[in-house]
């Protein structure tokens, strides 16, 4: 997470700036809203969907399946480590992954 001074202004305009800067999204807060240090209904995060096939370079197993992917993708003749993505919430069959040899295309998620 990048911490920026406070901005006002075009909220739609800063969004497209960091989703063209490939980030995650950004994270506003009412202006009105009285500070607080945890996350509150004031707060809205906003993700910016990315899209992409990365080959699947390791998992995180749960007892259901595969909680989590771990991502890479070629720059030249190296495979370089992109990020860590979720499943969504439905854990995928460890099984069917293995017996699978398609490559698997999965969204940049956090």
């Amino acid at each position: 997470m990048l911490f920026s001074e406070h901005l006002v202004g075009d909220g739609q305009k800063m969004f497209e700036h960091a989703a063209k800067l490939n980030w995650e999204g950004i994270i506003s807060e009412r202006a009105d809203a009285p500070y607080r240090s945890e996350r509150h209904e004031a707060w809205l995060k906003i993700k910016a969907v990315q899209k992409g096939k990365f080959p699947v370079v390791g998992f995180v197993k749960d007892p259901s399946g595969v909680a989590a992917l771990y991502l890479g993708k070629r720059e030249g003749k190296d495979l370089v480590y992109m990020g860590k993505v979720g499943t969504g919430g439905r854990a995928l069959s460890l099984a069917r992954s293995e017996s699978n040899s398609t490559p698997w295309s999965a969204r940049s998620q956090s």
